[in-house]
This record gives structure tokens, sequence and C-alpha cells, in this order.
């Protein structure tokens, strides 16, 4: 058998013993515990010890027996508040009330008890220490009620990531651009990539799955509290960058509810000052972020009784935002567009245009001069005052002026000034979220709870042109069903199923007649429609604003993951075993066409710097660039996820904790549904003349040359050999100092964005772009730019591609931290953190030439560039001839990351909070 396969049948044991040796095995747990010791007066250690850890909200309670080192550990805890009691024949009844458990955060609580009768009982109070003493895992809780007090901007939970020690604001592919990020923050924490974060809810997956966003950010009175942790030491987790896990909140056995507006308006700001040179009022500003919540226990009167057992919590939040906008542009004045280009629109004369249809050498005109060498002498007659007749336009031309810009009309003038148009349109947001949730306690030993998780974002930004605005629409779903099992005090088992969803939409619109009327007009080579919307297309003249015409659809992308795991405790040590499975479905798509007027066609070509008008070359139909995408371009994919771990912390003296762990992932690099895949491989091609296929491959059947697939469906070889180890410790030096470390790998999460470098590329889809054009003659028009959509017509070609060997990108982090509880509630933390990436995906040009003479892409063997660009005496080719420029993903990126990081906490009391 090969390694391949004994590899393959190892995880596939793995996976079945893990399903079904009941509860000794089975991911990631990410609620709070309580752990401790018990003693007698003496400083002896007291085994077999009944600890009852009880909820001081809902009531609900878990029983645990300490070892025979007088340990104990109650594990999976929701976040919250809880008592602690001890029970021991020949001792007094021990209770400490107010013990507070945090997000993945082990609260030690200490017990001494007194000798006595149990039915005599002592009561405890004071807050426990604020150090952490069972693992060197940098992390940090912020809980509720700083969360609702702190003044957010937008109550938005994220901007509270920045306070974390290591982190620094950061940009994610697609911020505000498809994504609404609103008042969202994105953070790079220790040198990690932003993108390398892990949102959970719950202790579900919560990321935006293509540029790798956060998914749903629930309003703040949703959350009970959230950790970051970073250098994480537990074999647990996966994914390097921070972990940032969200508590939801639960109800109680009170019933509470709250309700909210928040408003802000124009009524204080001051105009700008391009709307006052504009003689155009204060923008009209009004923003009302409003919603409420209410929780309890499922009580019907004389039904059901569901105080202690049975749960309930609804939140809703909705934000409505306008601004008006001040965006300044320029388009023609009517008398442009009626062929007169003897001002601009500042009033200065515009440069001499020339007829490029009289250019000498060009259909029946009379030959060229040449000069002493042969070559043929350009010219032109100019149109005479910069007058062009309307019998010269191009009808698409007319009909895409009349769509933008006869619909946009001047409405500025400023002597002097270009820009003859404002647009005061304004910018609007509005999001609706909800959230549900319900806990019951089934048994003394069995909870459960649900939560599910709405929100819809949309917003329109207002363009140049007053007509065009783009419109963004983002939804998120998310689900999380759990279930806790306490087989006995000393095993627990955690279930978890967990679904996001999240769908994308951004673009614009034609305004009337739209694009079946450029179509019409006699505008060939696009398809006439993308995912049921008009093929975008922007005719841009060069000096005038863009109509900013695109289209995107990203989603809906579904994920649907599993995590199980078993604690069990035995005597000095504590085990979790899980795993994690998760099925990504990603769809994702665009689509655009960009023509570009330049004043090269209507220029002298023996004069071109100071002679030609962009706008004339329009108005004649005659493009010097376009671009546009034919064909299936979508990347329409799944990727399946297993991941096992196994964690160890040994408690190994009653000061030092340590913690072993090891976890693997098999990761699949995602699969196109419908074989789709296409890329081009360079070293298959050694700069070969012959061969205008060589180095290209797809992953599906060929249509148009008639041939199979000639690669494997995810094109990159899989990667078998992700095995991620992890080491921490915990030294308690004295009650009030402790000292952790550790290390570890984490392997990187889904390649999503990344793997976009697989898609739209020949033979199912190609991105033709041709530059030059009508230099010298008026030969490409509307009608024969691009003559056909059908793929084979075209030259094959590839926007982006990739490495068909690479290996997932890994990540080494370790740290060294002090602690030293300064005073009540008052701590200091001090370290040093390092992170190492490893093979971090990067995007590279390559397909660059070398330098040399004349033209890139010169000689041009297999016909990439346009008719007549080459001249006999180029040579500047690039390396791979049989394609054009193209970017590559490679695996092939190192970092590395020092710090020294500090914080300084003060717990919550009296009123004040400090970070």
């Amino acid at each position: 058998m090969s390694l391949r396969g004994v590899q393959w049948a190892a995880i596939t044991t793995l996976s079945l013993v893990i399903l079904f040796s009941g509860p000794s095995l089975l991911g990631q747990t990410t609620n709070g515990s309580i752990v401790g010791n018990v003693k007698d007066p003496s400083g002896a250690v007291l085994p077999g010890a009944t600890i009852t850890v009880s909820n001081e909200d809902t009531k609900i309670s878990r029983d645990v027996t300490t070892s025979q080192t007088g340990d104990f550990s109650a594990s999976n805890l929701l976040p919250g508040s809880y008592s602690v009691t001890a029970k021991l024949a020949a001792f007094k009844t021990l209770i400490r009330s107010g013990v507070v458990v945090r997000l993945n955060q082990a609260t030690t609580v200490d017990l001494v008890m007194d000798l006595g009768s149990t039915t005599q009982s002592v009561e405890v109070t004071g807050t426990v220490p604020l150090l952490q003493t069972t693992e060197g895992t940098i992390g940090h809780v912020v809980e509720q009620r700083r969360i609702q007090n702190l003044p957010l901007n937008g109550r938005d939970f994220t901007q509270l990531t920045l306070l974390i020690p290591g982190a620094a604001q950061a940009s994610l592919p697609g911020t505000g651009f498809f994504v609404i990020n609103a008042f969202g923050t994105s953070v790079a924490v220790s040198g990690n990539r932003p993108d390398q974060n892990n949102f959970t809810l719950d202790g579900t997956y919560n990321n935006e799955t293509f540029f790798k966003h956060f998914g749903i950010r629930p309003s703040v009175d949703a959350i009970e509290e959230f950790s970051i942790q970073t250098n994480i030491t537990s074999a647990r987790y996966g994914v390097g960058g921070a972990h940032i896990d969200i508590a939801s909140r639960t109800g109680t056995n009170a019933l509470h509810g709250s309700a909210y507006n928040f408003l802000r308006n124009d009524a204080v700001d001051a105009n700008d000052f391009f709307r006052n040179a504009s003689n155009v009022k204060k923008p009209a500003f009004r923003m009302n972020n409003f919603g409420g919540v209410i929780g309890g226990p499922v009580w019907l009167p004389k039904v059901y009784d569901g105080r202690n057992k049975s749960f309930w919590f609804f939140n809703y939040e909705g934000l409505r935002f306008s601004r008006e906008s001040s965006a300044l542009g320029i388009v023609p004045t009517a008398a442009m567009l009626n062929g007169d280009l003897s001002k601009d629109t500042a009033g200065n004369p515009i440069p001499q245009i020339f007829n490029p249809f009289t250019t000498c050498g060009f259909g029946t005109n009379p030959a060229c001069a040449t000069d002493a060498n042969g070559n043929p002498i350009l010219t032109r007659q100019p149109f005479t005052n910069n007058q062009i007749p309307s019998t010269l336009f191009d009808p698409v031309s007319s009909v895409y002026s009349q769509i933008f810009y006869v619909s946009n009309p001047p409405n500025r003038s400023i002597p002097g000034d270009p820009n003859n148009l404002i647009n005061t349109r304004a910018n609007t947001l509005h999001t609706n979220q909800y959230n549900i949730r319900g806990d019951q306690k089934i048994t003394d030993k069995w909870n459960m709870f649900g939560r599910w998780s709405w929100s819809k974002l949309n917003q329109i930004q207002p363009l140049s042109l007053p007509t065009q605005a783009w419109s963004q629409l983002n939804n998120f779903r998310n689900l999380t069903l759990s279930s806790t099992y306490v087989f006995n005090p000393t095993t627990v088992f955690e279930f978890r199923y967990g679904y996001a969803l999240d769908n994308i939409f951004f673009g614009s619109s034609y305004p009337p007649p739209g694009f079946q009327a450029l179509l019409n007009a006699g505008l060939k080579g696009l398809p006439p429609k993308f995912i049921g919307f008009d093929t975008p297309l922007n005719l841009d003249s060069e000096g005038f604003s863009t109509a900013n015409m695109f289209v995107f659809h990203n989603g809906p992308d579904k994920n649907h993951q599993i995590i199980g795991n078993v604690m069990k405790a035995r005597g000095r040590h504590t085990f979790n075993v899980g795993t994690e499975f998760k099925r990504t479905r990603m769809f994702h798509d665009g689509q655009f066409a960009n023509w570009a007027f330049r004043s090269d066609p209507t220029s002298d070509p023996q004069n071109r710097g100071t002679t030609g008008y962009g706008l004339a070359s329009y108005l004649l139909g005659i493009p010097s660039h376009a671009d546009r995408i034919i064909g299936n371009a979508a990347l329409d994919a799944v990727a399946l996820n297993y991941h096992y771990y196994i964690q160890d912390d040994i408690k190994l003296t009653p000061k030092l904790t340590l913690n072993f762990g090891i976890r693997y992932e098999y990761s699949e690099w995602f699969k196109f549904r419908f074989n789709t895949a296409a890329g081009y491989d360079s070293s298959l091609d050694n700069g070969q003349t012959t061969d205008r296929y060589l180095g290209f491959v797809w992953s599906g059947y060929n249509y148009v040359l008639g041939l199979p697939a000639n690669t494997r469906r995810e094109i990159t070889d899989p990667d078998w050999n992700n095995f991620a180890p992890r080491f921490g410790f915990a030294y308690r030096l004295n009650d009030r100092t402790t000292l952790r470390g550790g290390y570890g790998v984490f392997y990187a999460g889904l390649m999503t964005w990344e793997w976009s470098q697989f898609r739209g590329n020949w033979p199912y889809a190609v991105t033709q772009t041709l530059d030059g054009l009508n230099r010298d003659f008026p030969t490409s028009r509307y009608s024969n730019v691009f003559p056909s959509i059908d793929l084979g017509s075209v030259p094959p070609s590839a926007t982006h591609s990739g490495n068909r060997h690479d290996r997932w990108p890994y990540i080494q982090e370790w740290n060294l931290h002090v602690q030293r509880e300064l005073a009540k509630d008052l701590l200091l933390e001090v370290g040093y953190v390092g992170t190492k990436g490893t093979k971090l995906s990067s995007f590279i040009s390559n397909n660059d030439p070398r330098p040399g003479d004349g033209t890139v892409g010169c000689p041009d063997p297999f016909g990439l560039l346009p008719a007549g660009t080459c001249l006999p005496t180029d040579n500047h080719p690039r390396p791979h001839r049989n394609i054009g420029p193209y970017s590559s993903n490679f695996m092939a990126n190192n970092s590395r990351y020092h710090g020294l990081q500090t914080k300084v906490e003060r717990r919550f009391a009296s009123g004040l909070s400090l970070l």
C-alpha cells in the first residue's frame, strides 16, 4: 500500500474509533471551567469531597468529586456567576459564592474545609484571583458589563479587540467594497495576518467565508462575553492568529428586558468646503440605532413551570443611517455631446483633434509618404475648429451618452474648475438583526441549548453620476446546537453542530434604456446577461467620470460543522479528545467590461503628446483599450475538513501544570463542483514557440479541444502531513505570581479567496485584455473589437494560476509571560511573544519579460497581441510565449514577529474597570 493509502486508512480508522467508541473519545470546548484544590486546616489534601457548582442565575448545577490529590475540575460551564459548595463527612459544608466563570478560561478556587458536621456551613465571599494557573495560552475576556458600558461607535464589540496587546488595526480583502464592515474592526494580532483570525459564536464557525471577515456581529445586548486567545497551547483549537469567541446571553429565572434608541443627526454639524463652494446646503444626516432584549424562564401558568430548567432569550437590533454625499464629477456638456470640442469643462481650449478616418494608408485613402528608412509617415486631417460632424458619431457611443450623460447633466459651474457635477444623493445603510436562544436542562446530567442568529445589511453608496450607485447586500445566518452530557463526575461529553451562511451581492444597474439598447446599436462580443443581470460595461473617456458598472456575487456560502469532545479527569490528568468535521461550499463570481478612450486615436501621429482628446475618440467609437470576461468564470466549489486532537493537562504539583497536545488536520483544497478549475503550470513550459497549449491544465472535459481532464479536480496535490504539536505550562511562584509559557504549530484556515486562482481560466472562461488599439488606424470598433463570445475563437489565457505542488501554510507561535497580582482585582502581565509564518500565500506576477528592446511580448509567435503590434526589430518576449501576463499564487512567503507585550487589568468593581 502506498504512503498516501496508509495515511488515509489511519485517518478513516481514527474517525470510526472517535465516532463509535462511546464516552472515551470525541472538538472544541468553548465554555469556561472551575478548578481547584480542597484541603483541611493543616494543609492536608481531602480526596472524595463532593463539589457542587451551581449557576446563580439559572440554578443549574453540576457535581464533581476531588481526586486522591484533592483536586477537582468542573468543565464545560456556561459563562456566568456560580456558587461552589464542598461537602465531606466530618467537615463543615463550605460555600463559596460569586465565582465568575469566564469564556475559555479556568477559574481557580482553592478551598479549606473546617472540621465539624456537614449540617454546619461556612459561607465565604470575596473575588477569586485574576491569575491564570492552568495553561500558557494568552487570552483576555471582555464581560457583558464592560461591553455594554464602554463607548462603542455603532455599538460594535469588535472595536474592543484593539485593546488586546499585540493587536493592530488591519484591512482584509473586500473591506467596505464587497463586505459591509459598517463600524466593524479587523485586527492583526502578534504578527499574524488578519485573515488567520477565527471567529466563533457559541463555539461554532462564524466567519464570512470568501474574504475571511467576521460573520454575524451580535448586538452588544445579546453578548454575555467574548474572549480573544492567542498563542494557544491547547490542541483543541486550530488556525493561527487570534481565536475570537462570543458567548451569547441566556435567559434566567427572572424575566428581564430592555429597549433603546440611540439618535445622531446634523443639528450641530458644519457644512463642508466643497458644498459651500457649490452653493449646496449642509448635508442631511440621520442615524437611529434601536432595539431591545427580553429573556426569562419558560413559564406557562398551570401548564409548565420552566424555572431552574427551561430558559429563552430574544434580541433585535436595527440601524438606519443616511448621510448626504458631496461627490464631485466631470461630465460632457451638451455642446460636447453634439460634437463641439472647442472648450473643456473648465472653459480651457481643448487640444487640436484629428480625424482618424483620414489617416493615410487607411482604407481607400492615399498611401503614406515614407522616411529615409522606408517607414510610413502617418498623417491625418484636423477637425475644423474641433467640431466633429454628428454623421461620424458611433451609434453605440450615442446610446451610451443617452444612458449615462444626458441623464446626468452638469449642475455645478465654478470658473477654472473642471468639476461640473456634484452628487448629493444620500449614502444609506439599513441593518436588521435578531438572535433567539433556548436552554434546556433535560436531566441532572444532560443540558442542551440552541441559538439562531439572522442578520441583513443593505448599503447604497452614491457615485459621481447621480443616477448611479453601488448597491451592497450582505446576508448572514448562524445556527448552533449544543449538547453536554455528564456521564460521571470525571467524564463529560460535548457535541455541537454549527451552520453558517453568508451571501454577498455588490453591483450597479443601468438607467433606461439599458444594456439591450447598446446591443441593438451594434455592440458585439459581450454576453447579454450575467447571473440574471445585464452585463456591466464602462465606456470611459479619459478625464471624465465613469459609470462604475460592476456586478459581483459571492454566495450563498454554506458551512456545516460537527464538533465532539470528551473530557476525562483521571488522577493528575485531564484529557480532552475530540474531532471537528466541516463542509464548506463556496460560490464566487463577478463580471465587468472596461473600454478606455484615450487621445491617441484622434491625435496627430507626428505630435501625439499635445494633440488628440479622449472624448473625441469616444464619440467616434474608437477605443484604445478593451477588456471582457466570457465563459463560466465562477468559483463554485466544495471542501471538506477532518481535524482530530488529543490534549492532556497535567497538574504535576500543586504549583505546576503542564499542557501537552497534538492535533492532526487534513484540509482539502477546494474542488470545483462542475470540474471547471483550470490554470497554467509554468514548470511544463520553457519558452517554447511551437505548442500553443503546452502548460495549460484543466480539471474537466476540454470542450474547445475535445480532450479529457489532464490534472486532478483540485489541481494542487493533497497535503497529508499536517501535524500540530502543542505545549504549555503554568507555574505558580506564589499566591500572587505565575510564570506561563507555551509553543504551538497552527495550520492556516481554508484557502478561500486564494483558490480563485483557478477560476475564470481557459478553456472554461477567458479574461481578454487588448491594449494599444487604434493607435495608428481606426480598425477596432464596437462591432469587431471582440467579434464573438465563442471560447474557441480566442487565444487560451489564464488570469491567475497556482502551484500544483503547494503545501498548506503553517504558523509557529511561542510565548513566555509573568502575571503579578499587584493588589486586589488588579493584575499586571508582561511577556515575550514570537511567531513565525511559513509557506504563506503570495500572488506574484509570473510572466514578466526580461529587459529588452521594443514592445512587450514581441516576437509573438502565437498571435496573442493585436495584428501589427510587433515590429521586426522588437526583442522583448515573455518567459512563456503562449500566454500573456498572469499572476500565480505560491505558498512561499515567510514572516517573523517578536514582541514585548504588557497588560494591566482591573476587574470591574465599584463601577470601575481598567484594561
